[in-house]
C-alpha cells in the first residue's frame, strides 16, 4: 500500500504548507518546484520564522 505524498509548491505561502500539515497531521512537508523536490519544511521551521517576524 502506498501513502499519499503531501507536497507544497515553493511559491506557496507558508500558511498554505502549515494548513496541509495540520489537516493531514504531519510534521514535515516536501517543497517542490516544477514537480522536482527542492526541500523539506517542518512545522517547527514555519513557527520559528513567524516568531522572528513578531
Amino acid at each position: 500500500m502506498t501513502k499519499e505524498l503531501i507536497t507544497s509548491n515553493d511559491e506557496d505561502e507558508a500558511l498554505i504548507a502549515l494548513k496541509h500539515m495540520t489537516t493531514k497531521n504531519i510534521g514535515r512537508i516536501i517543497i517542490t518546484n516544477d514537480g522536482k523536490i527542492t526541500g523539506i519544511v517542518s512545522r517547527t521551521d514555519i513557527l520559528r520564522a513567524v516568531r522572528l517576524l513578531e
